[in-house]
């Protein structure tokens, strides 16, 4: 006599998990992707689990493996091109400390050859599985910034040559009556070298009377924005 048990279960949760983690993963892909931003997880050995192409473009890993380059791999210099010591960098120290380093600025000479500067963010992962690292290229930024300051310098250096040629007396003030410029006519009517007075509050600085009239008209112009004239003799000056 023969017998026969057959048994069935239903997988179909099981079937439903599987799909929607396999659902999730690709989206997960996909967003990963997609993002501007270079994203990359590393274990806590420093070598890399998974990263986009962006992270790669980022540090000029086009045309490499990706997949072999570690933590450190690549020089990372600061603002004076000096090499930013490994324990140091962001990844190195999240993983160190557990606690997230956010925009860290530092240079790197890509395999491609192309130096590019980096804003650089990293997570520690929980349970110490490794960190996350994401990275932007800031070179344009940085490369417009030195134009500004260059053009800024460039500016002010015209300025006192034209304000060098002034012959009347003539000094600039900030917005709280502080000196930013004195010529050398003015160093002498006002019997103060220019560095005497850089920095310094006008009334303070030629101890000019809370109730002086100068005031109010100094205090007009800054609030009005419009130029004013006027006339007074100053006894300290004799002028």
């Amino acid at each position: 006599m023969l017998a026969r048990i057959e048994l069935y279960y239903d997988v179909t949760d099981r079937k439903r998990s599987a799909h929607a983690c396999h659902t999730e993963r690709t989206l997960l892909e996909r967003v990963l992707e997609a993002s501007p931003t270079g994203i990359a997880i590393f274990d806590t050995d420093g070598e890399i689990r998974r990263a986009n192409q962006q992270f790669s473009k980022c540090l000029g890993l086009t045309g490499t493996d990706p997949e072999t380059y570690v933590l450190g791999g690549l020089p990372l210099l600061d603002e004076d091109g000096d090499v930013i010591p490994y324990s140091e960098r962001p990844a190195a120290r999240a993983l160190a400390t557990g606690e997230s380093v956010v925009n860290q600025h530092g240079q790197v000479e890509g395999c491609d050859g192309q130096t590019r500067w980096l804003s650089i963010n990293a997570e520690p992962l929980d349970d110490d599985a490794g960190v996350i690292v994401t990275v932007d290229d800031i070179t344009q930024l940085k490369e417009q910034a030195k134009r500004l300051e260059r053009q800024h310098d460039d500016l002010e250096a015209e300025l006192d040559a034209v304000f060098e040629r002034i012959d009347d007396a003539f000094y600039a003030l900030d917005d709280e009556f502080r000196f930013t410029y004195v010529n050398d006519r003015a160093e002498t009517l006002l019997g103060h070298a220019e560095s005497e007075l850089l920095g310094r509050n006008i009334w303070q600085a030629l101890s000019v009377p809370v109730d002086d009239p100068l005031r109010d008209r100094y205090e007009t112009a800054l609030a009005t924005q419009t130029a004013t004239s006027f006339e007074r003799y100053s006894a300290p000056l004799d002028i």
